[in-house]
């Protein structure tokens, strides 16, 4: 986590590896050839994305303070960071015991079932050598720990679909017809918030007391939800009737 967040550093080898330098465990600045389950220019993209937005500036400044010397920089991160992480991971896989650490098992295995039998490198390697170097291991027996998922289905031909987001679709079309109900700054607020409520999560309901969250009225709310309603639902009731609710 601490690498993705500031320390790692990354260049592009190919669509499918990276170089990385600056792992938190390896002190002598060893550069690593790693793989990458995307294509490295969208998580390059990301990246920068990621390491750009306020919360993670905020929290960098944070960490700099002389004032929390007794504890390293990287603790301090990791202790902003990882409750939510954690919070997160056991949500998505609908289980307490999970944590976010988690994914580097997972990032290990699927990365051994895609390259380990379709890289040259490793004709003449085991699976223990392949599982050490990924993780960047100078103790074999430190990868073992890492082998504690197994894949079901796996398929490389396997690309995910397509998503789309058919109400938030719907709500960008409103933008421009909101100055029917909206006067002032506030009213486009809404609308605002509504959106980035969508795009996180296409399958939450909209409802008076989750805007009133946001600090919005009871009146703009009503006559707010009464208008989407009425282009959302129109001719898809059964579909999104649960989506937006008056």
């Amino acid at each position: 986590m601490i690498e993705i967040i500031y320390r790692g550093k990354f260049k592009i080898f190919n669509k499918n590896k990276l170089y990385f330098k600056g792992q938190v465990k390896n002190k002598k600045k060893k550069i690593y050839k790693i793989y990458t389950l995307l294509n490295t220019n969208i998580f390059m993209k990301n990246i920068k994305k990621l390491r750009s937005c306020e919360i993670i500036k905020n929290i960098l400044k944070k960490t700099q303070n002389k004032k929390n010397r007794l504890i390293s920089k990287n603790a301090q991160i990791s202790n902003y960071i990882s409750p939510h992480l954690n919070k997160w991971v056991k949500i998505f896989f609908n289980d307490k015991t999970r944590t976010y650490k988690d994914s580097r098992s997972i990032y290990a295995r699927i990365t051994f079932k895609k390259w380990f039998n379709n890289d040259k490198k490793w004709k003449f390697k085991d699976e223990d050598i392949f599982f050490s170097k990924i993780l960047g291991h100078k103790n074999i027996n430190s990868q073992m720990y890492y082998k504690q998922f197994k894949l079901q289905n796996f398929s490389n031909k396997w690309k995910p679909k397509k998503y789309k987001n058919l109400i938030l679709k719907k709500l960008k079309l409103l933008d421009n017809k909101l100055n029917k109900i909206i006067k002032r700054k506030k009213s486009y607020k809404i609308h605002y918030i509504t959106k980035k409520i969508i795009k996180i999560n296409p399958n939450k309901k909209i409802t008076s007391y989750l805007l009133r969250k946001y600090g919005f009225n009871t009146k703009l709310i009503q006559r707010y939800i009464k208008f989407i309603s009425k282009y959302i639902n129109n001719n898809n009731k059964k579909k999104y009737n649960k989506i937006i609710i008056k």
